[in-house]
């Protein structure tokens, strides 16, 4: 099974679909996303609220798991 990946089924995933999407749409409509940058600023706003002493942790969720639902906005 496969799907377009649109800025529509994110915002659908996200469960925003009762709200105005055209600012999603003009952020979206400047370029493609540069997933390195947002990590290193992820990072850089992160790191500054963990001890030194302390391990940094994050943790990411890549697995993709296919639902279909009639009740679920954003499945098919």
């Amino acid at each position: 099974m496969s799907c377009r990946h649109t800025v529509t089924q994110g915002l659908l995933t996200l469960g925003l679909h009762d709200v105005d999407w055209s600012a999603w749409y003009r952020l979206f409509s400047r370029g493609r996303f540069d997933a390195l940058k947002a990590g290193e600023e992820m990072i850089r706003h992160t790191l500054e609220h963990v001890e030194e002493t302390r391990p940094y942790v994050v943790v990411g969720d890549g697995v993709k798991v296919y639902r279909h639902s009639r009740k679920m906005p954003g499945t098919h």
